[in-house]
């Protein structure tokens, strides 16, 4: 009796993986980071894509000099997101990423480098103008103001509280005791700001420059396929 053979193909993923990098073929897929212009909102006339492209290349016309921030990370950076880059390909090879998770990957990663370059580190040159390190300073110190009296507000909620729920007026020790605390509290809350700030740098000044760089996957369509994801996050301020 003869015997018989029967092959069975079975796929555990290697299709998938052929059409994900299919995907990634002639520039098919890649990330975005920088300022994006998802959201075309002003401030003060200005765009975030236009404040950022301002700070990147220089406006000599307005006196303002080039601050690289995008290209700045890059060169640095560079040899870092190759070998996350390859890191990430072999997930992919190993059927554990999809192409558009690792981009995305890559992606918040570039952006938190850049927005780490103008926040931390080395400041980017030059140094701001006299009046414009004044302006810094001065909005630090009002920010430190307002959280100071935010606290304090908090504290005499609180202290209405105990206020009424206490039998009896308050005597002198209890009063001194709960202004001690409102001093307290007003002081934490405003070296929290001088904290968190520190010394003045380039490009950070309210938030918004920091706040608008994102990043964004673009994933063209696999053979036979629909179309691709994207995906993005945001991650603070620039000078005029």
């Amino acid at each position: 009796m003869a015997g018989k053979l029967k092959l069975v193909d079975r796929d555990k993923g290697y299709r998938r993986i052929v059409s994900e990098l299919k995907r990634a073929a002639n520039g098919g897929a890649y990330t975005k980071v920088g300022v994006l212009g998802k959201s075309e909102e002003r401030e003060g006339g200005v765009s975030a894509v236009e404040l950022a492209t301002i700070h990147e290349f220089g406006a000599p016309a307005a006196g303002i000099p080039e601050r690289s921030f995008i290209r700045r990370t890059f060169d640095r950076k560079k040899d870092e997101w190759w070998a996350l880059t390859k890191q990430l390909c072999s997930l992919i090879y190993g059927g554990r990423l999809t192409i558009a998770r690792a981009l995305g990957l890559l992606g918040a990663r570039a952006a938190a480098d850049v927005k780490a370059t103008i926040t931390q580190g080395p400041e980017i040159p030059p140094p701001p103008k006299p009046e414009t390190l004044k302006r810094k300073l001065g909005l630090t110190q009002r920010l430190a103001s307002q959280a100071a009296q935010d606290a304090e507000a908090r504290h005499d909620a609180r202290e209405s509280g105990r206020t009424r729920a206490r039998e009896g007026p308050m005597t002198f020790s209890q009063h001194a005791a709960a202004m001690g605390r409102r001093f307290v509290s007003a002081g934490k809350a405003a070296a929290r700001v001088f904290q968190r700030r520190g010394t003045p740098r380039n490009l950070v000044d309210t938030g918004r420059l920091v706040g608008s760089i994102t990043w964004e996957v673009v994933v063209g369509p696999a053979p036979n396929a629909g179309t691709g994801e994207g995906g993005g996050n945001a991650g603070g301020g620039g000078e005029g």
